[in-house]
């Protein structure tokens, strides 16, 4: 599969170490040059270096005792024309090592391998996508692992202490993101990616430690590794190119339609049929990072009297329809306690990322630059807050325009409104659950120096610089009631409200609560 140019990994030249080779001799290996960390429990112990060079008197690249230095003679007598260790893109303790895990029950090792001619879809997809190719190649791996001997150790599934390892073996439904997640996880990434060359994998796991290094325990490895290899490379042979095929359409058309919205003049689109809430676990605590609920999962429909948007894709050539959120619009979505707003905005937040056939948010799509706003008491250093408040109380020093000291939770939250404006973002998320709620509508005993969120709406939205705004309220009416439109979960079902009606309804509300008042 040819790759545009722009998105084959660049190459950096480092130095060949000084081991007895001539100094005119070519770079012995290069690395990309956008890299992700490597998880806490994979790194490598100080002092210890990994594969070797050949051509060095002793072997290698550095004279460290230990596995690391019997691990370029291991990996000599592993692989075969269809996988083989990839020396060129080896880094040194960063993808290529083997030590003894802190415990000291497991060897733990990183090997970077090259499959040159692994089956892919046809050339004519689009290569935008084929980062889809590779997740479906990694989650088919996994999918084996417990299957076939040589792939137990992906997992460290015959250590002792298997869980420490077991991330390795986690699903990943997510293709792509901007942000530095689950590095934990093995997925598609800079690390693992096709290109002219092949299939380029960094391959991370852990078997029993076999005690010190001899010859007799390195025969162990050796034969643990060729076993890896093996069944690695038959593992890949057997993908599935129809699943591939989709997982790349798939990603090329969330990559088309990203780039695509602000011209259609909006900021998000939530295609009808998709599944936003999600599933927790130890390996994939944070939303964007985590797969699809289990059990009763409602699809987000959105609602004729909405206007929804109808988008034509490209890759797939299919015209899907949803909510199409616009530029500088104030959308509140409302209902009561558990219906799942905070999801709703944690789904618009995921947007960003390309996610793989089955995630439930594959035509989820936004614009990246999306801000959150929550109250929480900080350091004010310097701090724009003037929007919000025309002076300052006792205490606090500055300006409004330049506040220092210790803010309350009102007036940190005021700063990330006035710092998204001013940097021009897109739109902003704001959920009543974590805000200052005396920052978004006003009340009776609200200093005459404090204008609320809700009143700039009403007021003077040219302020906001044309950000669009969401806001997941519950008890927010005042906010709700100025919002462009209303959005309602019941039974987790959305709902669309005419704010006429709902301004009517707000109005009786009201009027029940005087009438309460006067009550004794």
């Amino acid at each position: 599969m040819a790759l545009p140019a722009q998105s084959r990994p660049s190459l950096i030249p480092l130095p060949v170490f000084n081991c007895g080779r001539d100094s005119s001799s070519d770079v012995l290996f290069s690395v990309p040059k956008k890299t992700h960390p490597i998880p806490a429990i994979y790194m490598v112990q100080p002092n210890t270096a990994c594969v070797r060079a050949s051509g060095c008197s002793t072997g290698g690249f550095l004279e460290v005792p230990g596995w690391t230095e019997s691990l370029r003679g291991i990996l000599d007598v592993c692989g075969d024309g269809q996988i083989r260790v990839d020396y060129r893109l080896s880094r040194e303790n960063v993808n290529a090592y083997l030590v003894r895990s802190i415990d000291g029950t497991a060897l733990q090792f990183s090997i970077p391998v090259l499959i040159p001619d692994p089956p892919v879809p046809p050339p004519d997809l689009p290569p935008e996508g084929a980062d889809g190719v590779v997740l479906v190649h990694i989650e088919h791996i996994k999918s084996r692992a417990r299957e076939l001997p040589g792939l137990r150790a992906i997992g460290g599934l015959d250590t002792q202490l298997s869980a420490h390892h077991a991330a390795a073996l986690e699903p990943v439904t997510f293709i792509h993101s901007s942000g530095m997640m689950g590095h934990s996880l093995w997925k598609a990434d800079s690390n693992n990616f096709l290109d002219h060359d092949g299939l380029h994998l960094v391959v991370r796991g852990a078997i029993p430690y076999p005690g010190p290094p001899d010859g007799t325990t390195r025969r162990t490895v050796a034969r643990q590794f060729r076993d890896l290899f093996g069944d690695l490379s038959e593992t890949v042979q057997k993908a599935p190119v129809p699943r591939m095929a989709r997982a790349q359409v798939m990603s090329a058309d969330q990559k088309f339609l990203r780039k695509r919205l602000l011209k259609m003049g909006l900021v998000c689109f939530i295609g009808d049929g998709s599944l936003v809430a999600r599933r927790i676990t130890r390996y994939r605590p944070y939303f964007r990072l985590a797969g699809p609920k289990e059990g009763l999962h409602v699809p987000f429909h959105c609602p004729v009297e909405a206007m929804p948007v109808e988008v034509e894709l490209p890759c797939s050539n299919e015209t899907i329809t949803g909510l199409g959120i616009r530029k500088g619009e104030v959308i509140a979505i409302t209902g009561s306690n558990a219906e799942g707003k905070t999801t709703v905005l944690e789904g618009i937040i995921a947007g960003e990322d390309d996610h793989a056939p089955g995630d439930g948010r594959e035509y989820l799509v936004t614009v990246p630059g999306a801000v959150s706003a929550e109250a929480g008491s900080g350091e004010m250093r310097a701090d724009d807050i003037s929007l919000f408040f025309s002076s300052l109380p006792p205490g606090i020093g500055g300006t409004p325009k330049q506040v220092h000291g210790n803010g309350s939770g009102s007036m940190v939250m005021a700063a990330q409104i006035q710092r998204a404006v001013s940097r021009k973002s897109p739109f902003l998320l704001i959920d009543e659950d974590r805000s200052a709620s005396n920052l978004l509508v006003p009340c009776s005993t609200q200093h005459a120096g404090v204008t609320p969120l809700s009143t700039l709406i009403r007021e003077n939205r040219e302020c906001l610089g044309g950000m669009a705004i969401i806001v997941a309220a519950g008890t927010m009416d005042f906010l709700t009631a100025h919002a462009d439109r209303i959005f309602a979960l019941e039974d987790h079902e959305v709902h669309f409200i005419d704010r006429a009606q709902f301004r009517a309804g707000l109005k009786d509300h009201l009027g029940r609560m005087r009438d309460a008042l006067e009550e004794p």
